[in-house]
């Protein structure tokens, strides 16, 4: 579908004067937290699946953080749940046979691995990976001896000695389990039982491969293109869907496809589709975070931000009701122009359109004429602007909004007297609780016409 809208552009964008960017895709994920939200999720039992690994293996794929995004301070293999998850394979409680997870400490990757009722094993890495780059990190598992080694953009980065999980890591298949919402899955982007305290992460990922062997040794080019598949790839993710919740398993394994569901959700809403990728040029606007929300009076707020803008015009903002074929301009926003710094646009769709389905997305112009088109977004109800966690809280609580400009929170304690309040432009405010008796407290955010309220629990 994709590459027919590609080839189609190319062919009557000419004809309009412009010229379109192709497009290769990743996931945006926000580290939005708890309610198994902003994640994806691959079943790996009940059928078993092949990316189920067992043994050796290889799980390889490209990174992208921004510094101060990932906070997680703890970097050693055996606290690996303690950092920011990227990838969890872990079951609650001992393993049987055993799991690992992928996650972000202290700047760096954190591996760790853990075979029934042994101690966790693992490494921290040695380069700092959140610099906002893409990175190809690669990480293996040597069976016969439980040896982890972690190669990031083909370097040895770190590598564990021998330890005594050895042998079968995989979920054991028809393993009962009180929580088959989370154990019996392979999770991107998030602590899958959403344990209180637990860390998300936020970046990029995209081009991911799971191999049954182990491919690296020594150091290594990493490769320039999306991968091909093999006897040996039990699983390989090219990210390159573009739109809807499914993530799709190309590998060709058999017993598969080991296909993911995004699970959405969060402020602003993730995994996102998004146009950042490794293998793709720079493109001219580097855009994140489109969301549409419905206000309280049934129009629709569009907000948005980019990290770079290069020779950039203006965006279009265009609307589709019902099944996404017919896209119309419904007004167009500004651009900055040339920028290295976060920039921030809003527009308001005044239509009040009743339908449910109601689509927006952005045609970016460029001053030379090029194109390119943002992923697809659905307008959510007003209650999706505005993301609190965790609740109930004890020691502290974050409130995170899509509001553009200044914005208003304050905190009532259960007599209505108010105990904090503040004014920011910040998406995130972290409120300090330790001083705070238990009990029932509402928060209200405002903006202008706007205004949140919620009531949350303190024990």
């Amino acid at each position: 579908m994709k590459r027919t809208f590609l080839l189609l552009s190319w062919i009557i964008a000419p004809l309009l004067g412009y010229r379109v960017n192709s497009q290769e895709y990743s996931l945006r994920f926000y580290g939005n937290g708890p309610t198994d939200i902003d994640r994806v999720k691959i079943s790996i039992d009940n059928p078993h699946r092949p990316v189920d690994v067992s043994h050796n293996f290889t799980i390889e794929f490209w990174m992208r953080a921004l510094p101060g995004e990932n906070t997680a301070t703890t970097c050693s293999g055996n606290q690996w749940y303690f950092a920011n998850i990227m990838i969890d394979r872990d079951i609650f409680g001992d393993g049987d046979y055993g799991d690992y997870g992928i996650a972000i400490g202290n700047r760096r990757i954190v591996v760790g691995v853990q075979v029934g009722s042994n101690p966790t094993t693992g490494v921290c890495g040695n380069t700092i990976v959140d610099d906002g780059n893409w990175h190809h990190i690669a990480v293996t598992r040597n069976a016969a001896d439980g040896r982890v080694r972690l190669f990031v953009d083909g370097v040895l980065d770190a590598s564990s000695p021998t330890s005594s999980n050895t042998g079968n890591i995989s979920y054991r298949d028809g393993r009962s389990t009180s929580y088959p919402n989370s154990d019996p899955f392979l999770v991107l982007g998030a602590e899958k039982h959403d344990y209180p305290g637990s860390l998300y992460y936020s970046g990029w990922i995209d081009e991911m491969r799971i191999s049954n062997i182990i491919r690296y040794s020594s150091n290594f080019t990493p490769p320039s293109a999306p991968f091909t598949t093999d006897a040996n790839t039990v699983g390989l993710y090219h990210f390159n869907e573009g739109t809807g919740t499914t993530l799709t398993d190309v590998s060709g394994a058999s017993g598969g496809p080991s296909n993911g569901t995004l699970m959405v959700g969060g402020n602003p809403p993730g995994p996102a589709w998004s146009t950042s990728s490794p293998f793709a040029p720079p493109m001219p606007v580097e855009l994140d975070a489109l969301v549409a929300f419905r206000t309280s009076t049934s129009e629709v707020r569009l907000q948005w931000k980019t990290y770079t803008e290069t020779n950039t015009a203006r965006f279009v903002v265009q609307r589709s009701v019902g099944e996404l074929q017919h896209w119309y301009d419904i007004g167009y926003v500004q651009a900055k122009g040339n920028s290295r710094e976060i920039q921030r646009y809003a527009f308001t769709d005044f239509a009040s359109i009743p339908s449910e389905q109601v689509y927006y997305r952005l045609r970016i112009e460029d001053h030379d004429g090029s194109l390119q088109y943002s992923p697809t977004v659905r307008a959510n109800p007003i209650e999706n602007a505005v993301q609190i966690f965790p609740t109930p809280f004890r020691d502290r609580f974050h409130v995170r909004v899509t509001l553009t400009g200044p914005w208003q929170i304050t905190l009532l304690d259960a007599f209505g007297r108010v105990v904090a309040t503040r004014t920011t432009e910040q998406e995130t405010e972290t409120f300090f609780t330790e001083s705070m008796p238990s009990g029932v407290y509402t928060v209200i955010v405002e903006q202008g016409s706007f205004r949140y309220v919620r009531r949350l629990q303190k024990y």
